[in-house]
Formats: structure tokens, C-alpha cells, sequence
């Protein structure tokens, strides 16, 4: 049984999947599952590696508050040679939330496989 936003898990919109800005936050949490970081380096492997577009990189740290204050996240301030930095985690609440919505994402990506094929036979 899938659970949402209303159901005990927060961050998580309305369906199984992200959807419009939440694919930014489905890749906050994955690239913060990897290991523990910080502002910079996430919104890099945002663009870099996930190839999601950042046209505004308040955005990146408005949804790590957001996401922290909903228990997905959590952060201390690293201070050290450099200027000090917040750095994240995720916490299991997070990793919950982020497979569910990675079961959602993989069945979206099934349904549009399966539209794909079907428009395609149809063009024959």
C-alpha cells in the first residue's frame, strides 16, 4: 500500500512520483543518500549529473530548509579552513520518502515505455 504526504510522509505530492519541482527534490535526497554535503557541490551533481536544469540556485537551498524542517534532512555547520558551511544528511525518514517516490518515478517511466510503444505501432 502506498502512502503519501497525508498519510506520514511529508514532502511527498499528490501520487506516487515527483512531479515538477519535486524532481528537484528527488535528486537532493538521492545525491544526499550518497553521503553527507553541502550547497554547492549538490546543486554541480544537479545539473552535472542528474541533468536537471537550476535557473535558480535560491531554489536548491529553499528546498533544503524545506526539506530538513519536514524531517527528510538533517544539518550541521562544518567550520573549518574555509568559510563555514551547512552540510546534510539524510535521515531514514528521508529514505523512505525518496523510495517511494523512485517506485513512482520507475512505473511512470513503465506507462510512458508502454504509450511510447503503442503510438509508435500505431504510426506503422
Amino acid at each position: 500500500m502506498r502512502r503519501g504526504p497525508h498519510h506520514g510522509h511529508p514532502g511527498h505530492g499528490h501520487g506516487p512520483g515527483p512531479r515538477g519541482g519535486r524532481l528537484l527534490d528527488a535528486g537532493l535526497l538521492l545525491l544526499i543518500s550518497r553521503g553527507t554535503s553541502h550547497g554547492y557541490p549538490l546543486i554541480e551533481a544537479i545539473r552535472e549529473d542528474l541533468g536537471l536544469d537550476v535557473p535558480d540556485v535560491g531554489a536548491v537551498y529553499r528546498a533544503l530548509r524545506r526539506q530538513e524542517s519536514q524531517g527528510l534532512l538533517t544539518s550541521t555547520w562544518e567550520t573549518g579552513a574555509t568559510r563555514p558551511r551547512r552540510v546534510y544528511t539524510i535521515t531514514p525518514a528521508g529514505r523512505e520518502v525518496l523510495e517511494i517516490w523512485m517506485q513512482g518515478v520507475e512505473e511512470m517511466r513503465e506507462a510512458l515505455e508502454r504509450l511510447l510503444q503503442a503510438w509508435k505501432g500505431d504510426k506503422q
